[in-house]
């Protein structure tokens, strides 16, 4: 009987303790997040003179801050204050979002500069998600460039 206690009580021990390789799994991250639209129409073209990314809408660079500029596609009147920003992070993967707050004036589609400063992030490499409107508008790689 004393066997059958001992067992149970080690295994509801071992039960009880989880292994965690990344110590900040399934935790949100804590970073300071500074976004912001360039006013007017843009075409791609960025401050980032050696954009990491296939993706021509799309430009980061990452030493101490993340630094992010993307596209979107949104009515032309009005040309600036467009939109509101939100972002988390959570195991790795930041997820962006860009919501339109102003209405549709004109008959006109524009395409608007982004411009997002992500500082305070630990890890070295993210996966990007940039949610506009209801949809997935990008998934992109990033990583801290090593000096």
């Amino acid at each position: 009987m004393i066997r059958y206690i001992l067992f149970i009580a080690l295994l509801c021990c071992f039960l009880s303790c989880e292994k965690s390789i990344n110590p900040f799994e399934n935790q949100a991250e804590s970073f300071h997040l500074t976004a912001y639209q360039i006013p007017g129409c843009a075409g791609p073209q960025s401050f980032f003179r050696n954009g990491i990314s296939e993706n021509d809408r799309f430009y980061y660079s990452f030493e101490d801050t993340l630094k992010i500029e993307l596209y979107v596609s949104a009515n032309c009147c009005p040309d600036s204050n467009r939109f509101a920003y939100n972002s988390k992070i959570e195991n790795n993967v930041i997820i962006f979002t860009v919501t339109d707050t102003a209405g549709n004036l004109c008959h006109c589609i524009c395409d608007y500069r982004i411009h997002a400063d992500f500082a305070g992030l630990i890890g070295h490499e993210y996966l990007f998600n940039c949610i506009y409107g209801d949809s997935l508008l990008l998934t992109e790689t990033v990583s801290k460039n090593e000096l």
